[in-house]
């Protein structure tokens, strides 16, 4: 097994992210095309979300590449 997959929090990661870039749980919503309550239970762990749903959360963020790659992994 890899130690650092079954160690990553994604939730954590994209909170982390959405907050160094000051954006709200509202703005990614709105960016991303998806519904608050989606966006609110992706990061309390509530719901877990699809590749696409992932991705326009990343890409709402504006995560980069690099950093994105883990977190579509966990």
């Amino acid at each position: 097994m890899n130690e650092f997959k079954d160690a990553f929090d994604w939730r954590l990661a994209l909170r982390e992210h959405r907050k160094q870039r000051a954006i709200s749980q509202p703005e990614v919503a709105r960016r991303s095309g998806l519904s608050l309550s989606a966006v609110k239970a992706y990061e309390r762990g509530d719901r877990r979300p699809s590749p696409d749903a992932l991705q326009a959360v990343i890409a709402a963020i504006g995560i980069p590449v690099e950093d994105a790659n883990p977190i579509r992994a966990g």
